[in-house]
């Protein structure tokens, strides 16, 4: 959904919102790949994704003009940021805890 709103919007979000949001979805993509590789400092990078996620939605008064197509538009794309900032938490919180196998 990020991506495909980037794209579809080049023109009506301009410069320098277009490096703005590349640098929100390298950070994404970049969170996402260490979470999947069960990196325990994972949710730093989430951090990092969160805080500029924040600072663009204060910046821009919203989600770059997405209020337009969705009128909750920036109330979702908070929600999202903060739920994503959980789960990663929570999933590396998980991944670092080691749990004793059973050994018979």
């Amino acid at each position: 959904l990020f991506i495909s709103y980037l794209f579809g919007n080049l023109s009506a979000i301009g410069s320098p919102g277009i490096f703005w949001y590349g640098g929100f979805i390298f950070l994404f993509v970049y969170s996402m790949t260490e979470l999947m590789d069960g990196n325990e400092k994972a949710y730093l990078w989430e951090a990092v994704k969160c805080l500029v996620g924040l600072y663009l939605l204060y910046q821009y008064v919203g989600w770059f003009g997405l209020t337009q197509w969705f009128v909750f538009a920036d109330t979702l794309v908070f929600s999202y940021l903060l739920v994503s900032m959980y789960l990663s938490i929570n999933f590396s919180i998980k991944r670092s805890v080691s749990v004793p196998s059973e050994s018979n």
